[in-house]
C-alpha cells in the first residue's frame, strides 16, 4: 500500500472505536505503512491528519514500540500540529510515552 492509498483508506475511519480499531489493526499487521501514517497524521491543516492521529495513537496503544524508529520526526513534529481533533490523540500518545 502507498501514501496514497493509505491516505484514502483513512478517508473512511470515522470517529467510532471499530472503525479506528479495523485500521490500527491493519497498521500493526503491515509496519511498514507506519512512516506514511506519521507523515499523514503531522500535516498540518489537512483534514485526513486527524483520522491519522486517530488510528496512530489507537496502534501506539496496542503495540509502543511501532514509534520507537520515529521517535525523532514525531517529537520534532508536534508544533506542526494544530488541529484540535488532532491535538488530543498526539496529546494520549505523548502521555503513553
Amino acid at each position: 500500500m502507498t501514501k496514497t492509498e493509505l491516505y484514502e483508506a483513512l478517508d473512511y475511519v470515522d470517529a467510532t472505536r471499530e472503525k479506528r480499531t479495523e485500521m490500527a489493526a491493519f497498521i500493526l499487521d503491515n509496519p511498514k505503512l507506519m512512516q506514511p501514517l506519521i507523515s499523514i497524521a503531522l500535516t498540518d491543516d489537512d483534514p485526513i491528519s486527524c483520522r491519522a492521529c486517530w488510528v496512530f495513537e489507537f496502534t501506539i496503544k496496542q503495540n509502543l514500540s511501532y514509534i520507537f524508529p520515529y521517535l525523532d520526526e514525531f517529537t520534532s513534529s508536534l508544533a506542526n500540529v494544530k488541529l484540535n481533533s488532532s491535538v488530543r490523540p498526539v496529546a494520549k500518545i505523548c502521555e503513553i510515552l
